[in-house]
């Protein structure tokens, strides 16, 4: 075939190597896009230990979720589990839901998001962070399907962990207290 577009014999059966080896790493990726998502850990990909104890006196182990994870068959999975997510305050009826961007709150009718219940205590701090629009993170046991407005579930917030998501290359800024 090579000599029909004026290649030597031995620069056509390179080419013929590149184009195979091109097209097997391809489908590698390919195949790679479609592993069940259960081979993996997500919510154990990152985990922390937070200073708070639960109930039972023991430390409580956070790990990072994001919202495709509580979207998914398996969100029931999470349930009891501490997590932490970042994503988008609104006020539903006065009470701070958790979506995953601004515009998957104004365009899904406040419907997929997830409640926040705060220690009473921590009402009026939590009102200032998640006034200024930036996205926030919150960390607090997880429950499916509770709440609201079809939410997603309930996230109890635990004290004071949760905080403002710094845009890249800014300053972080001081706590207010």
């Amino acid at each position: 075939m090579g000599w029909l577009l004026g290649l030597e014999q031995s620069e056509a059966n390179s080419r013929g190597q590149f184009r195979c080896a091109a097209l097997s790493s391809i489908f590698v990726l390919l195949a790679a896009q479609f592993v069940p998502s259960t081979a993996y850990p997500q919510a154990d990909s990152r985990c922390s230990a937070i200073v708070e104890r639960s109930d039972d006196g023991s430390v409580i182990r956070v790990c990072e979720v994001l919202f495709q994870r509580l979207w998914s068959q398996d969100a029931e999975k999470l349930t009891g589990s501490y997590v932490q997510i970042t994503g988008y305050v609104a006020y539903l009826e006065e009470m701070p839901y958790l979506f995953a961007s601004k515009d998957m709150y104004l365009y899904s009718g406040g419907r997929g998001g997830i409640w926040l219940r705060l220690p009473p205590s921590e009402k009026e701090r939590f009102d200032r962070v998640a006034s200024r629009g930036l996205p926030v993170t919150v960390a607090g046991r997880y429950s499916s399907g509770k709440g609201g407005f079809k939410a997603l579930g309930t996230i109890e917030v635990v004290g004071r962990h949760y905080w403002e998501q710094e845009v890249p290359g800014n300053p972080p800024r001081l706590p207010e207290d």
